[in-house]
């Protein structure tokens, strides 16, 4: 999976690629704040409010390779809104931190997953229509992560 070292760098593949993630308009949409670092090349936290007057809430966005951005939240989040997970911008850092950057993208295991159902069961193009995207690379390496982690014993 693509790395990035730099918010920058991520915003030059988004708007290569045509996405509309960090455009002025999209940002004061979603009241949002983009902050730094990178963490582990791949993930980065925004902060946004619902309303002027509410207090910040934090996210947690993975870039994948083909330059678009999801929220992911841990695998036992209870809650169905995943944007503003997080009250405390140092918690969402620290759990940020604390996932394996080696491991492909969060987000697509986690919509496999979600599914509870085997990745063999439908074709690529089907998984990246579930998940909103995803270039072959991404899911080439979810496949092989999936079969070398979920293989029965």
């Amino acid at each position: 999976m693509r790395t990035y070292a730099t918010i920058a760098e991520i915003k030059a593949v988004q708007q290569r690629a045509g996405l509309h993630f960090f455009d002025d308009d999209t940002m004061e949409h979603w009241r949002s704040v983009v902050y730094e670092p990178v963490i582990g090349g791949r993930l980065f936290i925004t902060g946004e409010r619902y309303d002027e007057d509410d207090p910040e809430r934090y996210s947690v966005r993975e870039v994948r390779s083909d330059g678009r951005i999801s929220i992911i939240v841990p695998d036992d989040a209870e809650s169905t809104d995943r944007y503003g997970y997080w009250s405390d911008r140092t918690a969402a850092i620290a759990w940020a931190r604390s996932l394996d950057p080696t491991r492909p993208s969060h987000y697509l295991l986690a919509v496999v997953r979600r599914r509870g159902e085997p990745i063999d069961t439908r074709p690529i193009a089907e998984w990246r229509t579930i998940a909103g995207g995803g270039c072959d690379a991404d899911w080439r390496e979810v496949v092989d992560f999936l079969a070398r982690t979920d293989a029965p014993d």
